[in-house]
């Protein structure tokens, strides 16, 4: 992330924080293979437009388990793989403040 370029990390409940990242950090390329095998079955008519495709995410809930908590943010990262140079990088995160399940009445 560039300096001054900021997430805004924990959004109110009900609302998503999210950025993106289009080009690899290593190369600058914007070719990513998840992205590049879902426009190839776009254009075959496999996969439908607004489809995402990414090589894995990853979801932690953040929070202290010695301390009560009634909400808790969520991180949610999307990676994929530069078809340039192989660096696999974030291209998609997103925070949302969620209510864990074992709280929700």
């Amino acid at each position: 992330m560039a300096e001054g370029d900021k997430l805004d990390i924990i959004p109110p409940v009900g609302k998503a924080a999210t950025k993106s990242f289009d080009k690899c950090p290593n190369c600058g390329s914007e070719h990513q293979m998840g992205a590049g095998v879902l426009e190839e079955l776009m254009a075959q008519g496999k996969a439908k437009e607004g489809t995402r495709a990414y090589v894995f995410q990853h979801s932690s809930l953040i929070m202290d388990p010695r301390c009560v908590n009634i909400t808790a943010p969520l991180l949610t990262t999307f990676y994929d793989i530069c078809s340039d140079c192989g660096t696999v990088y974030c291209v998609h995160a997103k925070v949302e403040v969620i209510m864990p399940s074992a709280q929700k009445n």
